[in-house]
């Protein structure tokens, strides 16, 4: 108990300078001293609960929370330092203390970012986002928030760039990691244009230089080797061309070039990116996506997401054509063609049903389960030996038929077997 006793004693000033200043009056402190002293009794068991602590923190909050309300109603601002600042550095050891114990427990984690930031404690917040990252090397999400603190919190675009960079070493394979690193690059031209102005320098955004970082030049870059990196995923693209776009004062070089690197793209999943790039921001885009819809659908005649994407393209921007469009989709249904992944989850289906096609949208419904799959015939280093190693890419309607792959091409087919109650 003399480990509890020391704790409590601690904050004993805290608590002095609250009553002094009114904030909290001299039977609510003993009443809080008392709760204290058990709840931290049950911190220092041998076998600590993560419950004990949720609920420590809670109780601590709480106190914040009061001496909070009665500042504002009072209007005093004065002894922030003596009052709630040893509250959350007890908070801050506590969850330090959690972590060790509950590494894997994110929202562990998410909790003791959220006081820091709320206190603006931003020397611990920056230690507390390395050792994030170091015990959760593989959450993306921790780099991200971590490269966020240090453009939005710290000012620094080097740091930020330092970590996304580690992080795609990390993480090789995350396109997010490309998407936040485009974005602080996208954030320092901007600053750099800003200086420019402000040192009386005239911008020229009809002169080419791949140099001039305030131009854009190290967004491009990486905009360029994302698409390298990330062949089949137009929407890395699009959203990298949706920010520079959507900039207070775009740069329309870097635009242009964007637009060039989305349009590239020949694809059945390019067309639905490339039609939301016309309708957003291009002058008589809704035509010109149609007309890239109906060009696509011909040239992609097996490719039933595109056409779903085309219904619900005319249904948004309330264009004709919705029932040839579905009558195109019933005539795929019929020639038993793949269903591509993202219309197994019954999107398409329930599109066909608000459309009153309750028939086409009955037949669509295909009975696929991957649970328990085995493959067919194959052997050697090309195929897959477990269901864990390969993507599943589509399936064909009624026949129960599965189609996998392995390095992005369609290289053999899947039986199935329902899976036993």
């Amino acid at each position: 108990m003399e480990i509890v006793d020391q704790e409590i004693e601690k904050l004993l000033p805290t608590f002095r300078a609250a009553i002094h200043c009114e904030l909290l009056d001299e039977e609510e402190v003993k009443d809080i001293v008392r709760k204290r002293k058990k709840a931290e009794g049950k911190l220092i068991k041998r076998e600590a609960e993560i419950r004990d602590f949720i609920d420590f923190v809670y109780m601590d909050t709480m106190i914040i929370k009061l001496i909070t309300k009665r500042r504002l109603k009072s209007q005093y601002k004065e002894k922030l330092a003596e009052i709630e600042y040893p509250i959350v550095d007890r908070l801050n050891r506590l969850l330090k203390r959690a972590h060790r114990l509950w590494p894997q427990d994110m929202n562990l984690w998410q909790t003791h970012i959220s006081l820091l930031e709320k206190w603006n404690k931003r020397t611990q917040l920056s230690k507390l986002y390395e050792e994030l990252v170091a015990m959760h090397p593989n959450n993306v999400n921790g780099w991200l928030q971590s490269a966020r603190f240090q453009v939005e919190r710290n000012g620094s675009i080097d740091q930020a760039r330092k970590i996304l960079l580690r992080a795609e070493m990390q993480l090789p394979k995350e396109a997010l990691v490309w998407n936040q690193l485009f974005r602080v690059e996208l954030l320092n031209a901007a600053q750099l244009r800003k200086r420019l102005e402000v040192l009386g320098g005239k911008i020229e955004e009809d002169v080419e230089s791949e140099k001039d970082l305030s131009m854009g030049a190290a967004a491009f870059k990486i905009a360029q080797l994302a698409k390298k990196k990330f062949p089949d995923s137009p929407a890395l693209i699009y959203e990298m061309l949706h920010s520079a776009k959507s900039m207070k004062d775009p740069i329309e070089t870097l635009v242009k070039k964007l637009v060039v690197l989305l349009m590239e793209y020949e694809t059945a999943d390019a067309t639905v990116y490339q039609t939301k790039y016309m309708v957003k921001f291009t002058a008589g885009g809704v035509e010109a996506a149609r007309k890239l819809y109906r060009e696509n659908t011909e040239k992609f005649p097996s490719s039933l997401l595109l056409k779903y994407n085309y219904a619900v393209f005319l249904t948004e921007n309330n264009v004709d054509g919705l029932d040839e469009c579905i009558g195109r989709i019933k005539e795929a249904l019929q020639n038993d063609s793949l269903i591509e992944k993202d219309l197994r989850r019954g999107v398409l289906v329930n599109f066909l049903r608000k459309k009153g096609s309750h028939k086409l949208a009955e037949a669509f419904q295909p009975r696929v389960g991957t649970d328990h799959a085995i493959l067919e015939v194959g052997s050697g280093a090309d195929f897959p030996k477990t269901s864990a190693d390969f993507e599943i890419v589509g399936s064909k309607v009624g026949s129960g038929r599965l189609f996998g792959r392995v390095g992005g091409s369609v290289i053999f087919e899947v039986k199935f077997h329902e899976k036993k109650s």
